[in-house]
């Protein structure tokens, strides 16, 4: 009697990822594609791009990461407005991800709020590949002498989960006295949700500070 034979067989298929992974990954291909656009004025080994051929597709890649696909034949000017198209992809879904954080944790002074206009800044990335979106909060100074007039820009960079913070009395033509304390102007998260949290934190937290001592003066 032959014993029955049980062939086992093992898939080469990737293991799926979870939504924080996804992220983490898109913020490494971000980080690839802006060493990428550095082909501009440099030879694309130079820039650290490699190009390889996948079925139709043929695949640019840079730190090893893909960071444009073409079917058919295209030249540097064609490559480099896919990957600044790319990164704006990329900037519309950080939009989605931190301005409702944002828009849900900031505690504004009165009299003032908070914009983020994302299709002129994604034209931006589109013509000139920015490597950021901005938000800011503003608002008109009050009668009242005890209420406190702040202006506060927040950069949120596209090739890693980072943020530059100014708070700062006054508005954006005359800025007064910086409200942040040192290690509070830059934010670090793994996740753009993660560090619309701790944006939010940094700015309540000074805010928090300036008017404690608006009310004691």
């Amino acid at each position: 009697m032959v014993a029955n034979q049980v062939q086992t067989t093992y898939s080469t298929a990737p293991e799926p990822i979870d939504a924080r992974q996804r992220e983490m990954l898109a913020i490494q291909t971000a980080g690839a594609q802006f060493e990428a656009l550095k082909c501009a004025d440099k030879s694309y080994s130079a820039a650290g791009i490699t190009f390889v051929q996948d079925g139709r597709f043929t695949k640019a890649k840079c730190d090893g990461m893909t960071v444009a696909s073409f079917i058919g034949c295209f030249n540097k000017e064609a490559l480099l407005a896919t990957i600044r198209s790319n990164i704006a992809d990329h900037a519309h879904w950080v939009g989605v991800d931190i301005i409702p954080v944002l828009k849900a944790n900031l505690v504004l002074p009165q009299g003032h709020a908070f914009r983020l206009d994302m299709d002129p800044q994604l034209a931006h990335i589109r013509n000139r590949g920015t490597n950021k979106i901005s938000g800011y909060v503003g608002g008109q100074p009050s009668a009242d002498k005890q209420a406190l007039h702040l202006h506060a820009e927040l950069h949120i960079f596209l090739q890693s989960c980072q943020a530059q913070l100014t708070v700062a009395r006054g508005d954006r033509l005359n800025p007064g006295a910086n409200l942040l304390i040192d290690g509070e102007e830059t934010v670090t998260a793994e996740t753009y949700p993660e560090l619309g949290e701790k944006i939010a934190q940094a700015f309540n937290l000074a805010t928090a500070r300036a008017t404690t001592t608006v009310s004691m003066q």
